[in-house]
């Protein structure tokens, strides 16, 4: 179970990674061939709301992209010491709390990294709709 978990934490930091970087691309690529587009509209329930500027609403999520990645890939990097270092912590929680007693740290630290995971495919999936949208024409951005 423990070598699993590892390559289960290390392949979801290279998922995650790997959908920063297309992210990153996709939206190099974008802001590259929308020239003519400077501001983008924001709209809430039908109503312009504010005009946001094409680099900060493409590059934002990007950014959040790889801060996810670089918090999943520092405990992949250094498995050994951030699993122990979690085993203490558990076994001093676990003596406090009764409820804890059956928690297996390894997959607590699997479910942290699947939830890490989704929200970064949900990150890229809106950076890719965006992109899209600016691409394709279609400026109105909803939020």
């Amino acid at each position: 179970m423990e070598n699993l978990s590892r390559t289960l934490v290390v392949v979801m930091t290279v998922i995650a990674g790997v959908a920063a970087a297309v992210s990153f691309f996709i939206s190099l690529h974008t802001l590259a061939h929308t020239p003519s587009i400077q501001d983008v509209p924001i709209y809430v329930r039908g109503q312009l709301h504010r005009m946001e500027d094409k680099n900060v609403h493409l590059l934002t999520l990007v950014v959040f992209q790889f801060v996810c990645f670089i918090a999943m890939a520092a405990p992949a990097l250094s498995w050994e010491k951030y699993k122990s270092s979690l085993e203490q912590k558990a076994a001093s929680f676990r003596t406090q709390f009764a409820w804890a007693r059956g928690a297996n740290v390894s997959t607590v630290i699997l479910g942290a990294f699947g939830v890490f995971l989704l929200f970064e495919l949900a990150l890229f999936m809106t950076n890719l709709n965006r992109c899209l949208s600016l691409v394709s024409g279609v400026v109105s951005v909803r939020s």
